[in-house]
C-alpha cells in the first residue's frame, strides 16, 4: 500500500513543489484508517502477513502489513476520502503548514468522486 499511498499523494505533492520530511508519516495514518475500515467489514488486518520495513531515516525497522491485492482498489478509494474529507489538511496543518498549499493543489486536481456503491 506504500506504492499506493506515493502515487496517490506523494508524488502529486512534489509535483507541486512540496516534498514530505523525514519526520511526517502519512502512512502511519492511513494505515490506521484502513485498518479501521477493514475491521468494519470483517477483516482481521492483524491476521495479514507482515515483512519488516526500513525507514531511511533513523527510526527503527517497524512490521508493516502485507495487505490482499484485492484490497488495493479500496484502499485508493480509502485514501481518496481521506484526502477529500479534510483528514488531510488536518494531518499536515497539524505538522506542517508548508505542506497545506501544495495539498490544495492536489485536492484541486482530483476527479470528480466516484458516486457511492
Amino acid at each position: 500500500m506504500l506504492d499506493q499511498m506515493t502515487l496517490r499523494l506523494l508524488a502529486p505533492l512534489e509535483d507541486h513543489g512540496y516534498t514530505l520530511p523525514a519526520r511526517l508519516m502519512p502512512d502511519i495514518a492511513l494505515g490506521r484508517m484502513f485498518s479501521k475500515w477493514l475491521r468494519g467489514r470483517g477483516y482481521d488486518p492483524d491476521s495479514f502477513e507482515t515483512y519488516d520495513h526500513e525507514l531511511l531515516d533513523r527510526r527503527p525497522t517497524v512490521k508493516a502489513r502485507l495487505y490482499p491485492n484485492e484490497l488495493v482498489t479500496e484502499f485508493n478509494r480509502q485514501i481518496e476520502r481521506w484526502m477529500r474529507d479534510g483528514r488531510a489538511r488536518w494531518y499536515f496543518g497539524e505538522r506542517d503548514e508548508g505542506a497545506i498549499a501544495p495539498l490544495d493543489r492536489v485536492l484541486a486536481a482530483l476527479p470528480a468522486p466516484e458516486a457511492p456503491e
